[in-house]
């Protein structure tokens, strides 16, 4: 199944075609690794924009070139209604 988004992580895996099943696995691995490599990224091919998503479910939203321009930590209320929804929760 093709989609527009990809999954980048800390420790060098990637994901082409990035499904929500895919966002939940990353989402457990991240929970389960170590906090040098607890991190991974969702983005869309065609936008300059990602979401950085760390072991401690704290989300950012980048953007620019190599999500480097912008960066800023998502409100509360943003990642309360995000988790869920991604965990099916």
């Amino acid at each position: 199944m093709e989609t527009p988004f990809w999954i980048e992580k800390a420790w060098g895996d990637q994901v082409e075609n990035a499904t929500m099943d895919d966002v939940r696995v990353a989402i457990q691995e991240t929970l389960n690794m170590d906090d040098e490599h607890a991190a991974f990224w969702v983005g869309h091919y065609e936008n300059e924009n990602a979401l950085e998503v760390h072991k401690d479910l704290e989300i950012f939203y980048v953007s620019g070139d190599n999500q480097t321009t912008s960066k800023r930590n998502l409100t509360l209320g943003k990642k309360q209604s995000f988790i869920p929804a991604v965990l099916g929760q």
